[in-house]
């Protein structure tokens, strides 16, 4: 898709800027400017991917308390009803124990 618009430069103090049209607008608050022969190439800068990020962080030392208690599940059982999964285990325990539904 090549969009071609005109734009008009400015100065700001020593620089010279570009107003960039709302429908032309980058994503974030960066970006990168290269000059590509008579071309200048604005390109806005790629967010970090998390797996980067967490590529970057040091292993911990320490260890993780045990859980006693495993957190509680939801499950989707349509679009407007969630239940708990914890109480769905609780059912089955209670049916399986005394042969009847709780």
């Amino acid at each position: 898709m090549s969009t071609e618009r005109h734009a008009r430069l400015f100065r700001n103090g020593r620089n010279q800027a570009l107003r960039i049209p709302r429908d032309l607008e980058l994503p974030g608050r960066e970006a990168i400017l290269r000059k590509d022969g008579p071309r200048l190439v604005l390109e806005p800068v790629a967010g970090h991917l998390l797996l980067a990020v967490l590529a970057k962080l040091k292993p911990l030392d320490e260890e993780f308390p045990p859980v006693d208690r495993l957190p509680v599940i939801l499950e989707n059982l349509n679009r407007t009803t969630w239940r708990c999964a914890e109480s769905v285990g609780r059912r089955k325990r209670l049916k399986s124990s005394d042969g009847s539904a709780a």
